[in-house]
């Protein structure tokens, strides 16, 4: 039976709640539960089925596995009983997120799957809560184009019914894949897309989900974009400090940097404080590496170079799969200042080198990165070339060799290949011939 089309009014205010159970999950658990307490005596057990499924599949998001396999077996026990088919299915793919906090990976992506290639008319809206399960499977067992795909299938769905709510949650969600695998320029420009869409959608500040905006202040920090990491670190202090959420740990580490990198050190100690009081209920290994990269961005601040590299040689020991690759970045462009700052020129190149393979590895590939900015409409970040940069570029797309374009343009042949040095980075290119393609897809250049 579908429960859209059943003439129960307890029914009805309970596919309510789960409807809305994406404005802000603390606000909409309280609601389910106060539902489902609500309904326990109810002789609708459908109705109780949908507050408990509603009920648990926020405890799931909430990493509160074993509140929600009590909570998502009693909905799938009330299900089965009535023959509810649509909501079992529902239930059985919120399964798998509880199998992901238990690290029962292929069980987990069984559970996610197995609703999607069933024949049940799901309304887009639930179908783009199955795809964002099976992105979550994916993205646990590290299989990134898998995850992206299902991620791209939530936002082609919540775009069809014009849901920008949804939209930006999709966004954020593929920018937060692609900042794990190193795509900082397209995470940057994704990230800040959908935090846009989130501020457009709304503007009661307490619907917020800061995730986004608190990526946005990462990333412009791991691309040496600290002004503007700054412009957005006092907005995004103003969310951390309000929010109740467990994520609120992770809003406080981007502050550190931003404010850290601007030479805000009262205001970086005052939010490593507040991550440090955090932390403590939150273990992980991740949480520490990031907190051990804060302590040392404020020790750098604060001009103590060498304690600050202890600690970010100890980030840089942990294993990129634990800790992500914006933690290796931060320490080893941190590793890079301190070093130069003491004077350490040979250790201080040798860092360089290794954050600029860590930024510019391009690990998706150029085609579905490509694929990927076509896909959601976003343009790229292109840090601007300069005027002899263009004409070098432009000189090499006709042809000519370094020695050529020195005699035209009066200057050595090392400061030609200087500035296609920084052609190439700019443009993430591996040779001028991929820097013309790309300079002459973004309209920056012309052949003819």
């Amino acid at each position: 039976m579908n429960p859209r089309t059943a003439d129960d009014p307890e029914l009805q205010a309970a596919l309510r709640a789960w409807d809305s159970a994406i404005a802000s999950r603390e606000n909409s658990f309280d609601e389910s539960m106060q539902i489902r307490t609500a309904l326990r005596d109810s002789a609708s057990r459908q109705a109780d089925g949908w507050a408990a499924l509603t009920s648990g599949r926020i405890s799931a998001y909430r990493c509160d596995a074993d509140l929600a396999e009590v909570l998502l077996t009693e909905a799938l026990g009330r299900f089965y009983l009535i023959g509810d088919a649509y909501g079992e299915a529902m239930a059985i793919s919120h399964f798998s997120i509880r199998q992901t906090s238990h690290q029962d990976l292929d069980r987990a992506l069984e559970f996610a799957l197995k609703p999607l290639s069933s024949s049940i008319p799901f309304l887009d809206q639930d179908r783009i809560l199955l795809h964002n399960c099976a992105a979550q499977c994916y993205w646990s067992r590290e299989e990134s184009h898998h995850a992206i795909a299902h991620m791209l299938k939530s936002l082609e769905l919540a775009r069809s019914i014009n849901d920008s709510e949804r939209s930006s949650v999709a966004l954020g969600n593929i920018g937060a894949v692609l900042m794990s695998l190193g795509e900082w320029d397209l995470a940057l420009a994704v990230s800040l897309k959908a935090w846009k869409l989130q501020l457009i959608n709304s503007t009661d500040r307490e619907k917020h989900q800061p995730t986004q905006l608190a990526n946005v202040v990462l990333l412009n920090c791991l691309l040496g974009n600290h002004r503007k990491a700054l412009g957005y670190a006092d907005q995004l202090f103003e969310y951390a400090i309000a929010s109740r959420e467990p994520a609120a740990l992770l809003y406080f580490f981007p502050l550190v940097d931003a404010y850290s990198l601007n030479g805000q050190s009262v205001k970086a100690a005052d939010c490593l404080a507040r991550a440090h009081a955090l932390s403590q209920t939150n273990k992980t290994a991740f949480a520490s590496a990031h907190l051990m990269v804060a302590d040392a961005m404020l020790l750098e601040a604060q001009s103590n170079h060498r304690s600050a590299i202890v600690l970010a040689e100890q980030v840089l020991a942990q294993p990129v799969e634990v800790v992500k690759r914006a933690a290796h970045l931060c320490a080893a462009l941190l590793l890079t200042r301190s070093n130069a700052a003491l004077g350490r020129k040979a250790e201080s190149m040798k860092w360089k080198e290794w954050a600029n393979h860590l930024r510019y590895e391009n690990p998706l590939g150029s085609l579905l990165a490509i694929q990927i900015r076509a896909n959601l409409s976003v343009e790229p970040l292109v840090e601007p070339l300069t005027d002899k940069e263009l004409a070098c570029l432009s000189l090499s797309a006709h042809g000519h060799t370094s020695a050529d374009i020195a005699l035209k343009l009066g200057i050595k042949t090392r400061t030609v290949n200087f500035h296609f040095a920084n052609v190439l980075r700019k443009l993430n290119a591996v040779n001028r011939q991929e820097a013309i393609a790309k300079a002459v897809s973004a309209n920056l250049l012309r052949t003819r």
